[in-house]
Parts: structure tokens; C-alpha cells; sequence
């Protein structure tokens, strides 16, 4: 099972899961008791139960797969950090501590306070953290 720690701002909002393909997403208690707490997409309302895709209804991996580029902007960057394209999960564990909007996505035991920003030269090039120097893809 492959899992990763789902961070909005600086909250620790729940826990993604893969397992077998499928796809599961468990807000953190101490999350659900925040008076202004809210769900990450109306697909996953705020509850205790862990939200579990199934086979042909998909509400977690489509909430989190929209975090990641695509099409052409996808093939450059999986080239890059050679993962798989159909391997979005894998895609999410390299690039998730920089993922779009506000919603940050890190393995277990990391910190939110290592994070290192990739760009470099204001918005010029970036270097990967591989230490390859490119144009942006967007």
C-alpha cells in the first residue's frame, strides 16, 4: 500500500492511499473537529468513514489526478521523473510537495517544513531536484 500525508496550508487534512489500484482518502480526526473545517471537493464530504473508490466510481483518484498536469505537460514531466504516465499515484508521491492550488502531498514522514522549491532564475528555468536545469513546461 502506497500512502501519502494530504496537507492544505499548513493543515494536516487526511491521508491518500492506494492499494491494488484503488484509491482511498481518510480525513485526519483532528481535522474533521476544526469548526472551519471543509471537504476537499463536495465528491468528498467531511466524514470518519475512509472514502473508498471502487472499480468504476472513482471520486478520490479523479479529485487527486486533477492536481496533475496534462496530456503533453504530463509526458514532459514523467519523463523527467521517470514514472509511468498511467502511474498517477507515482506521478503524486514525486511532485506532490508542489502540486497545484493549495493542497500539498508528502510521504509519511516527511515535514512540510523540507520542503525545497524546484523554480529558480524567477520564472526563467527551474532546476528539478534531479539538479537539471529546464525551460518550464507551461
Amino acid at each position: 500500500m502506497r500512502q501519502l500525508n494530504v496537507f492544505i496550508n499548513n493543515a494536516h487534512i487526511g491521508v491518500l492511499s492506494e492499494n491494488n489500484g484503488l484509491w482511498q482518502f481518510q480525513y485526519e480526526p483532528s481535522w474533521l473537529k476544526q469548526k472551519n473545517a471543509f471537504p476537499l471537493t463536495p465528491y468528498l464530504p467531511l466524514q470518519e468513514d475512509t472514502h473508498i473508490d471502487t472499480g468504476t466510481t472513482r471520486p478520490v483518484q479523479w479529485f487527486f489526478d486533477n492536481l496533475l498536469p496534462e496530456e503533453q505537460a504530463r509526458a514532459l514531466l514523467v519523463k523527467d521523473i521517470k514514472v509511468s504516465k498511467e502511474d498517477a499515484f507515482g506521478i503524486l508521491e514525486a511532485i506532490g510537495a508542489e502540486s497545484a492550488g493549495s493542497v500539498t502531498l508528502l510521504p509519511p514522514k516527511s515535514s512540510l517544513h523540507n520542503i525545497k522549491c524546484w523554480w529558480c532564475n524567477k520564472t526563467t528555468y527551474y532546476t528539478s531536484r534531479w539538479g537539471k536545469r529546464h525551460q518550464p513546461i507551461f
